[in-house]
């Protein structure tokens, strides 16, 4: 209720995390996760068009990987929470035909990195796995999806992408996105 103008990400999101002033002096909401978990997708390779996604978690990063699926022409997307109609003791039973798995929690993240949020054996189908956890770089569900022979990706991308994209509107210019990779590669040293 506080911006004079919010993005179309930020609309259908909900959620806005950058904010700055208009030329006339009011204020615009930006998401710039969006953008961040586009390019998280884009880079991984992992197919969403026609896919059932299965996304873990209700809080606000589920809401931007949603935002993109549906962006990116994902079938069907189900969202996993502890205590909903679909749960973390029912998913692989109600969403069997998972064909990617979107991991927008902190399960596994340092220092919890051995604590895993759903057992990806029971997904038959599933091509891919996206976790938004850069810290660790693998997580156990992205050893086990390895293990599997899965394609995976951690969010360190995301992280540095919607950076890349904060910058960008703070600043008012445009930074190549090449800057995204070399980042992440030197943090990846």
């Amino acid at each position: 209720p506080y911006l004079d103008e919010i993005s179309d990400e930020a609309r259908r999101i909900g959620s806005v995390n950058t904010v700055t002033h208009t030329k006339s002096g009011g204020l615009r909401g930006d998401n710039t996760d969006y953008f961040g978990f586009s390019y998280l997708i884009k880079k991984s390779g992992i197919p969403i068009e026609g896919k059932h996604v299965l996304i873990l978690g209700t809080g606000g990063a589920s809401l931007t990987a949603r935002a993109v699926c549906a962006d990116m022409g994902a079938q069907k997307i189900t969202f996993v929470s502890r205590s909903g109609e679909v749960n973390y003791e029912n998913a692989s039973d109600r969403c069997a035909d998972t064909e990617v798995i979107i991991n927008c929690t902190p399960v596994g993240m340092y220092p919890k990195n051995l604590a895993c949020p759903i057992d990806l054996k029971k997904f038959p189908r599933l091509c891919g796995v996206a976790d938004m956890i850069y810290n660790p770089a693998k997580t156990r569900l992205l050893l086990d999806a390895e293990r599997l022979g899965i394609k995976c990706i951690n969010g360190l991308s995301m992280l540095v992408a919607q950076a890349k994209r904060a910058s960008e509107i703070f600043l008012c210019t445009e930074i190549d996105d090449g800057e995204i990779d070399r980042i992440c590669s030197l943090i990846e040293k």
